[in-house]
């Protein structure tokens, strides 16, 4: 199966939606049958296009309400330097994702903590002692600041001028 037809891009669009959906419910949204709906959901897995199934948590409710984004530059840059700290960040419960970006720094990784203290205390004790660290990173909570106000100040102004066309377009 190298091909998507129509019917399997609509499958996996449904299915992003709500991977909880019955093979009833879904077969119905397409307009067919369950049966051949269901051949065409384990073909998607076996052919790769299904990688999983993932619920989404609610991050408060599992005392994990604060997220944030952490910059990382390494010293060295050898493919060696890279898996070791690669394997490293994957086996830290806090770090959600990671990318390995272009530009000044090498990494982003996605941290989720309990609050502020916990992440700072995450940064400085945990990711501070990984492995090819450039430099030790400060968990500063007033250059994060800096980035929401900004980026609040630009939404901001798209929204005034959203609704400046939009009350234009009314009137």
């Amino acid at each position: 199966m190298s091909e998507l037809d129509k019917t399997d891009r609509r499958i996996l669009q449904i299915l992003q939606g709500n991977a909880r959906i019955t093979n009833k419910e879904l077969s119905s949204q397409l307009g067919l049958s369950p049966p051949p709906t269901l051949e065409r959901v384990k073909k998607l897995e076996n052919a790769g296009f299904i990688k999983g199934y993932t619920a989404i948590l609610d991050p408060e409710k599992i005392e994990l309400g604060t997220t944030m984004m952490v910059s990382v530059t390494l010293h060295q840059h050898s493919q060696k330097s890279i898996d070791e700290f690669h394997r490293a960040v994957s086996s830290l419960t806090e770090v959600m994702e990671c990318y390995h970006v272009t530009g000044e720094d090498d990494f982003l990784l996605k941290v989720v903590c309990k609050d502020i203290k916990e992440y700072e205390s995450f940064v400085r004790d945990t990711v501070n002692f990984l492995a090819y660290i450039a430099e030790p990173i400060r968990a500063e909570r007033r250059k994060l600041g800096t980035w929401v106000l900004i980026y609040l100040l630009v939404f901001l102004i798209i929204a005034r001028m959203l609704k400046k066309q939009i009350w234009k377009d009314v009137k």
